[in-house]
């Protein structure tokens, strides 16, 4: 289609081969006519004068661009086929705009305002541009993520540099180079850039879009940011181009603007934004243009420039993407004159860019094979393969300080790329950053990102399995089930099937090696699928609805997707070996979703000796039959409301069934993931409305063998399905009715009711305390109130979020401040890791976990390295602890696999977090200020740590100061160091720090409502 528009440009409107697409090169030939295209078989008929034939070609050049402007209008660009009839139109005009003048024919020319010299065509081409403009606005298009890899960038080489004959960018004329400067710039403002009415306040020149660009700073202030966001992404597309002469004119351009915005400065207006047009970055250096337009050899300058690292993190992606070696080496040898090494263009912070950048383009493809060199995806894994690669290549030479020949060096990578060598070093390279990966492609601004972005997110981050150790996988485990949580917490069937496919994937690959990992959190994984299995919102209407108002809606293809990726997670973890090694880890999950879908999962599980639903089933043939004989609430509450012969038998069975229920349910209260909170909350709240005279029951032997004045107190018999415990429990039903089962729940959901942060969480805990009704506390074994009586019996976190004995037998006076670092990290922080909601939060307890993790390490090298005996330390070395930079000393590292958090804490020892510290905090008061118990302990906290950083006697600072940003995030970090930050700043601190400290108090302490 468009050879036969080439060859009717060139035979009937005169314009030169050099302004055509296909024919540029060749003979033009058109297949409406044998004649030939040559000027003189085309010479018009009527008029035989150089005017008359002008005047005829000028006739048939307005037709054409209207034609082509018809072309634009009219293609549907939602097509491939529309996409390229519109750009391949809108390039035709836009060269006739450009260079309208033919060699062949002397075209009249008219003065033009707009454009000084100018020729009729150019300024009709110029107003089919703004009509396309109008109706289609372009900037949207041609901004778009696809066009500015693509189509924009040859715009801008169609502009900038003019292609000879044969189709080749010829070098440009210094006498004619601002003519093609102008048009771009005129180009940029009309169509690139967004909002042009607000170029100043007054909207004065907001007219004159179409017409020209006004000597004014606000004008070239606003081309100049356009180009310096966008220089790097156009520029890219050029080098792979391998477009050496448009881009010369890029940069000859880009110092024209900063010219221009200097001289118009100097010419007296309003100090703008002329002055940061000179000098805006580092990528702004370089002689004037005056001084440019003369140099003979750019070849320095080019260099500079695009090895620049604000250019080269956006080159590299684009680069490496591309199959083909020829762009690349285009870039290496011909910009950069080979004359920067391998290990200087893939510095580390490129290449961290770089990595992402790759895997987000591989998130664009749903990869199963890597090795499909047919797919669409092969481009993007042969570009982490290549990355691999010279990651390696660049750490073997700074091991070994060699400098090695860089063209050498990316042959023997090009050539490796699509071996099982690249494979290794794609491994090797994903497997060490994963984290970051993790964080920065998956994790961060999730809360801003549209349903497309986080599905790709999704996809990207089942990518990067592919390329993960296996043995690396349990490290990131809350990581991976932050991203799932926050995935299945959205009512988006497409998004639960792609987190499911995720978590999926990942499960399996952590079971092959920490299989017990899998167990202790299994909890997490289970509930992580409940909402799959929700009945959808329109059956719900549905069924509430009259028959004639009931909503006809198509169930979406995704959820059914979504529940046979679940029951398939579900049947891996039931099965086989792996079902029975998780078989008393499924005993500790009290129940499932009452879907049909799940009858196989239970079948299975009861095979295995779990009866997840021993109390629905009892449910279902008691109460219907019991519940008419309890009205209310009433009946838990009041004493001897009914007679022992009207009262139905309720067997011991039924209630060992419930009692060991709730005390599942109990220690499910204190989880640190909310959507588990919440799924117990709602389940308990089922429960106790089905069940309520069994529930009764409970409540009355609580209250016949009360434990309120007895001095021991006895644990209750753990009841694990298929353990020796759990049968002694069933053979002795007396030894587990009435043992503080009621009482533990009611204490449990108090104490909860204190410290629940979440706004949802704590809704289902009144609807759990309403539907549960008010219980004499004379029926229970003990008093009940929101102070836990596990304060001073436990020695780890209860769910009232007080630290037990541990505190009272380590007073600081008397411990040392690795003890209290390794406590906070080895319990509370990662507590708080798991429970932080929003991405951001995980940051500031990850910063805080890895500065604590190098303090820890650093104190042991100084506590332990001297000393002989080292059976204290795990068998920890004074070597081993001056490598600890590079490996986690082994006394830490026994620590953390003694508590058991190694595989959740190790990744951060080689995360690189940083925080700038912004100016001093607020000075006190704090709490007549605060609005929230949290807002008043996180200022005070804040600021006293501030306080003990400037203190030079204070040996627990570098402790608190690494605390600084996890204070910001969680209520309890800032609990458990309140009293030691009190102590360190009256022991250590200035003088004033006690009068505040007892102001503080004593406000807290007299507060009142009035």
């Amino acid at each position: 289609f468009f050879r036969e528009i080439d060859s009717l440009l060139y035979r009937y409107c005169y314009v030169d081969q050099s302004q055509l697409s296909f024919t540029a090169g060749g003979p033009v030939r058109s297949t409406a006519t044998a004649n030939s295209s040559s000027a003189s078989a085309s010479r018009p008929t009527g008029r035989s004068t150089g005017e008359g034939k002008a005047a005829l070609a000028l006739s048939h050049q307005m037709s054409a661009l209207k034609a082509l402007s018809a072309v634009c209008l009219n293609a549907n660009r939602k097509t491939p086929h529309g996409v390229s009839l519109f750009e391949h139109a809108l390039l035709h005009i836009i060269r006739l705009w450009v260079s309208p003048n033919s060699s062949r024919i002397a075209m009249p020319h008219k003065v033009d305002v707009c454009v000084p010299g100018a020729s009729i065509l150019s300024s009709a081409a110029w107003n089919e541009l703004c009509r396309i403009d109008s109706e289609c606005t372009l900037w949207r298009m041609l901004m778009s993520g696809d066009s500015m890899h693509r189509f924009t960038p040859t715009i801008y080489s169609q502009i900038l540099a003019p292609i000879d004959d044969n189709g080749k960018p010829c070098a440009v004329e210094p006498s004619e180079m601002e003519w093609y400067l102008q048009c771009m710039i005129r180009f940029t403002r009309a169509f690139l850039i967004e909002g042009m009415s607000k170029i100043n306040e007054s909207g004065a020149f907001a007219h004159t879009r179409y017409s020209y660009v006004p000597r004014r700073v606000q004008a070239y202030g606003d081309i100049s940011e356009f180009n310096k966001r966008n220089f790097p992404a156009i520029a890219s597309a050029l080098i792979v181009d391998r477009d050496l002469e448009a881009l010369k004119m890029m940069y000859f351009f880009r110092s024209y603007i900063i010219d221009e915005g200097t001289d118009i400065h100097r010419e007296g207006q309003q100090k703008s934004l002329g002055e940061k047009v000179r000098g805006e970055n580092a990528m702004q250096k370089g002689g004037t243009f005056k001084e440019l337009i003369r140099t003979t050899d750019l070849s320095e300058k080019l260099t500079e420039l695009f090895a620049n690292p604000l250019f080269v993190a956006k080159a590299l992606p684009r680069l490496l993407l591309e199959p083909g070696s020829e762009s690349m080496y285009f870039y290496v040898r011909t910009i950069l004159r080979c004359k920067i090494g391998l290990t200087d263009i893939f510095a580390d912070s490129y290449l961290t860019t770089t990595l992402k950048d790759i895997i987000w383009e591989m998130g664009k493809y749903d990869i199963t094979d890597i090795c499909d060199t047919s797919s669409a995806s092969y481009n993007s894994v042969l570009a982490l393969q290549k990355l691999g690669l010279i990651h390696d290549l660049k750490a073997q030479s700074e091991k070994d300080g060699s400098t090695r020949d860089v063209m050498k060096s990316l042959g023997a990578v090009y050539a490796d790329a699509s071996t099982s060598e690249g494979y290794d070093a794609a491994r090797r390279l994903v497997s060490k950053r994963m984290m970051m990966l993790v964080i920065n492609v998956a994790m961060t601004n999730w809360a801003q990102q549209s349903l497309s972005d986080r599905i790709h997110a999704l996809r990207c981050l089942k990518t990067l399995f592919l390329f993960l150790h296996e043995e690396d996988s349990p490290k990131y485990l809350t990581q991976i089930m932050s991203t799932i949580n926050k995935a299945m917490s959205t009512s988006s069937p497409r998004l639960h099937f792609g987190a499911l496919s995720v978590l999926s994937d990942y499960v399996q690959m952590v079971l092959k090696q920490n299989v017990k990992l899998i167990g202790a959190n299994l909890s997490d994984i289970v509930v992580a699928l409940f909402p799959v299995f929700e009945e959808p919102t329109y059956r719900k209407r549905n069924r509430h609805a009259q028959a004639s108002d009931a909503i006809e809606e198509k169930p979406d293809p995704y959820q059914a997707r979504s529940i046979d990726e679940a029951l398939k997670l579900l049947a891996c973890l039931v099965t086989g070996k792996v079902g029975k090694k998780l078989a008393p880890y499924f005993g500790e999950i009290p129940f499932l979703p009452s879907s049909p879908a799940l009858d196989g999962v239970r079948s299975d599980l009861k095979r295995l000796g779990v009866d997840i639903d021993d109390l629905a089933v009892m449910t279902q043939s008691t109460t219907q039959g019991t519940q008419g004989h309890f009205t209310g609430r009433d009946s838990i509450g009041s004493v001897g409301s009914e007679s022992e012969k009207s009262r139905p038998k309720l067997s011991s069975n039924a209630q060992a069934a419930l009692r060991k229920r709730l005390g599942i349910l109990s220690k499910l209260l204190s989880h640190e993931n909310k959507q588990v909170r919440i799924a117990v909350l709602s389940h308990l709240t089922d429960l106790l409305r089905a069940n309520r005279g069994l529930f009764l029951r409970l409540v009355e032997s609580e209250e016949s063998v009360s434990l309120r004045f007895l001095t021991v107190v006895s644990k209750d018999v753990a009841v694990v399905p298929g353990g020796e415990e759990g049968a002694e429990g069933a053979n002795d039903l007396s030894s587990v009715i009435g043992k503080g089962g009621v009482t533990e729940i009611v204490q449990k959901l108090v104490s909860r009711c204190v410290i629940e942060m979440d706004d949802d969480a704590r809704i289902a805990l009144a609807k759990c305390l309403g539907e549960m009704g008010a219980i004499d506390p004379n029926r229970l074994g003990r008093e009940v109130n929101a102070t836990s009586a596990a304060l001073l019996t436990k020695d780890s976190f209860d769910v009232s979020g007080f630290h037990g004995s541990w505190r009272l037998s380590q007073p600081p006076w008397k411990s040392q401040v690795i003890r209290y670092e390794l406590h906070l990290v080895t319990h509370q922080l990662v507590m708080a890791l798991k429970a932080a909601k929003e991405t951001i939060g995980q940051h500031k307890i990850a910063f805080t976990i890895q500065e604590l993790l190098l303090l820890l390490d650093e104190s042991a090298a100084k506590l332990y390295a001297s000393s002989q005996s080292q059976t204290a330390i795990a068998g920890s070395s004074s070597g081993e602890a001056n490598e600890s930079k590079k490996e986690m000393g082994a006394w830490l590292r026994g620590k953390l696999e003694e508590a058991g958090v190694h595989d959740v804490l190790e990744p951060y020892w080689r995360t690189l977090y940083m925080q700038k510290d912004i100016g001093s905090p607020s000075p006190p008061p704090f709490f007549i200020k605060a609005d929230t118990y949290f807002a008043w302990l996180r200022g005070w906290c804040r600021y006293m740590i501030w306080r003990s950083n400037k203190s030079q006697r204070s040996r627990w600072k570098a402790f608190f100061h690494a605390c600084r940003s996890a204070i910001r995030q969680d209520t309890s970090i800032c609990e458990f160091l309140l009293p030691l930050l009190i102590l360190d700043g009256l022991c250590f601190g200035e003088d004033s720090n006690e009068e505040y400290i007892l102001k503080e108090m004593l406000d807290a302490l007299t507060f009142s409502d009035s």
